[in-house]
C-alpha cells in the first residue's frame, strides 16, 4: 500500500447499529498492513473513526460512517496527503475494502451450500470474478494420497485469448451481479473447454528443488512465480508462463487440494494486496470444504452398508420407491435380483466369522463391477442382497444376473438369484421384490449356483469361464 494509517475506533453501544465504514475498517484492518487500529473504544455514546498519517489526523463520524469506505476516505486522505499521492491512495484503499467484501459475501455463500462440488465453484468465481481477485483464470486439483498426485476437478476460466475477450465482453455487456456469475460457474452447461482440459490433467511433485509444487507444499499462503515456464513439468501442460500463483489448500496440516490461477490473458501482474487476499479467502474457504466433506462423508456413512459398501436396507427401500413410481410413470419395465450366498451358515461355522465377512465384501465388489451406471445394489441384511435395474426387461436382467453369478464364481463364491420384472412377471409393483424373493428359493430348489425367474426363465448354473 502506498502508506499505513492508524485507526481510533469508536464503537456505540449494542443499542446502535455498527456503521458500514467501521465494519469494513476493521475488515480492512485484520487482513491488510495498510491500516493498524492503534485503539478501539467499546460501547462508547457514538460511532466516530479517528485516522491518522504523519501526526495529521481526520474524524468522521455521524451519517457519514454509513457510507462506504471508499467515499469516506476520500474525504479523509485530503486532508492527510498532499492531492499528488492522494488519488492512489483511495484507489488502492477502495479497491481493497471492495474486495474484501465481496470476498467475504462468497465465503458466505459456500457457508450456505450444502453441496461440496458448488462450495469449490464459489471458491474459483472469487478468485476470477471482477467482484473478487479478477484473476483470468483458475484451476482446481483434488489431493490423491494414495497415489501422491492432485487429480484435475474443476476449473474457470477461457482457454486462450480470443475466448478471453468474448468473455470478458459479455459479462461488461450483461452487467452481471456476483450471484449471476456463481451460478454461470456452476452451471454444467456453461462448463468449458478449459475445466475440460483440467479434468484431463493431474499433477505430480518433482524432485527438482526449484520444483514449484514442491515449494507450494512446504510452505503456509500462495506463492507467485515469475519464470518464462515452470520447473514441474506437469504444470506446463496448463500453460502457465511468465507469472502465476500455487497456493496448496491445508486444513489443520492436511492438503485437501492445489489452486493455479493466474493472468496468462491479461498480462495484469498479480500484487502483494491480492496475494495477501487469496490466502485469507483460500483459508476460509479451506475450513468450508473440510465442514463440507465430513458432511458427505456422514451423509454417506448413513446410506452405505459398512462391510459392502453397498446401499443399506433403509437407503434401497427409498430408491425401490423411486423407482416403482418412475417406471409407473413412464410404463418402463422394471426389473429386481434377490440373491444370497450359498452355504453361508457353513463358511461361518467352518471357517469363521472373518471368512463369512470376506464373501460378504467379496459379493459387494462383484456387484459394483458387474452393474450399469443406472443400477443400484443393496445389502437387505445378513448374506441377503438386492439389485435395481430400472428399465430392464427379463432378458437383461437374465443377462446381468448371469453376469454377477459368473463373476461370482471365479471369486470361489456361490450365489442363488431370483428374478422378477415389472409387468411381465410381476403384475404389480408391491409384489416385486416377494415374487423374486420365491425364485431365490426355486434357484436353491434346483441346486443352487444358478438364477431362476418368477416367469419360469431359469439362468445357470454359474460357472467359472
Amino acid at each position: 500500500m502506498p502508506a499505513v494509517l492508524s485507526a481510533t475506533i469508536s464503537i456505540p453501544h449494542g443499542s446502535q447499529p455498527f456503521p458500514l465504514a467501521l465494519r469494513q475498517v476493521l475488515k480492512l484492518a485484520s487482513s491488510s498492513e495498510a491500516v493498524v487500529v492503534t485503539h478501539v473504544e467499546l460501547d462508547a455514546e457514538s460511532a466516530r473513526l479517528e485516522l491518522g498519517v504523519a501526526g495529521r489526523t481526520h474524524v468522521t463520524s455521524g451519517l457519514d460512517l454509513d457510507l462506504d469506505l471508499g467515499l469516506v476516505l476520500r474525504a479523509a486522505l485530503g486532508e492527510l496527503f498532499s492531492a499528488i499521492p492522494l488519488v492512489g491512495v483511495v484507489e488502492a484503499f477502495a479497491a481493497q475494502a471492495a474486495r474484501l467484501e465481496a470476498l467475504h459475501a462468497l465465503t458466505s455463500m459456500m457457508l450456505r451450500s450444502s453441496d461440496l462440488d458448488r462450495a469449490l465453484y464459489v471458491m474459483l468465481s472469487g478468485i476470477t470474478s471482477g467482484h473478487g481477485l479478477a484473476m483470468n483464470r483458475a484451476a482446481l486439483f483434488l489431493r490423491d494420497d494414495a497415489e501422491n498426485r492432485y487429480v484435475g476437478s474443476k476449473a474457470i476460466g477461457p482457454v486462450d485469448a480470443a475466448e478471453a475477450h468474448r468473455i470478458w465482453e459479455a459479462i461488461e455487456v450483461e452487467g452481471k451481479t456476483m450471484e449471476n456469475l456463481v451460478e454461470d460457474y456452476a452451471s454444467p452447461d456453461l462448463d468449458g473447454r478449459f475445466a475440460e482440459i483440467v479434468r484431463s490433467l493431474e499433477l505430480r511433485t518433482g524432485d527438482h528443488p526449484d520444483d514449484e509444487l514442491a515449494i507450494a507444499e512446504a510452505t503456509s499462503g500462495p506463492i507467485r512465480f515469475t519464470r518464462d515456464q515452470p520447473v514441474n513439468a506437469s504444470l506446463g501442460a496448463l500453460s502457465v508462463e511468465k507469472e502465476w500463483v500455487v497456493s496448496v489448500v491445508k486444513v489443520h496440516g492436511a492438503i485437501l487440494g492445489v489452486v493455479v490461477c493466474d493472468n496468462l490473458y491479461s498480462g495484469v501482474a498479480i500484487s502483494d494486496d491480492e496475494l495477501e487476499a487469496l490466502e485469507r479467502f483460500v483459508e476460509q474457504s479451506a475450513l468450508v470444504w473440510e465442514n463440507l466433506s465430513l458432511l458427505r462423508r456422514v451423509e454417506s456413512l448413513a446410506r452405505h452398508d459398512a462391510l459392502t459398501g453397498l446401499l443399506n436396507r433403509r437407503a434401497l427401500e427409498t430408491r425401490l420407491e423411486e423407482e416403482s413410481a418412475r417406471a409407473l410413470r413412464n410404463e418402463r419395465p422394471l426389473s429386481v435380483l434377490v440373491l444370497d450366498v450359498d452355504h453361508f451358515k457353513r463358511i461361518n461355522d467352518q471357517r469363521g466369522h472373518a471368512a463369512g465377512d470376506e464373501a460378504l465384501r467379496a459379493v459387494g465388489a462383484l456387484l459394483s463391477g458387474s452393474l450399469r451406471a443406472a443400477d443400484f445394489a443393496g445389502r437387505m441384511g445378513g448374506d441377503e442382497f438386492l439389485v435395481l435395474l430400472p428399465e430392464a426387461a427379463e432378458h437383461e436382467a437374465a443377462t446381468v444376473a448371469q453376469r454377477i453369478g459368473e463373476a461370482a464364481a471365479r471369486a470361489n463364491v456361490s450365489l442363488s438369484i431370483g428374478g422378477a420384472t415389472w409387468p411381465t412377471s410381476a403384475p404389480d409393483l408391491a409384489s416385486l421384490v416377494s415374487r423374486a424373493d420365491a425364485s431365490l428359493y426355486d434357484a436353491k430348489r434346483e441346486g443352487r449356483a444358478r438364477a431362476i425367474f418368477a416367469s419360469g426363465l431359469a439362468v445357470g448354473p454359474f460357472e467359472k469361464s
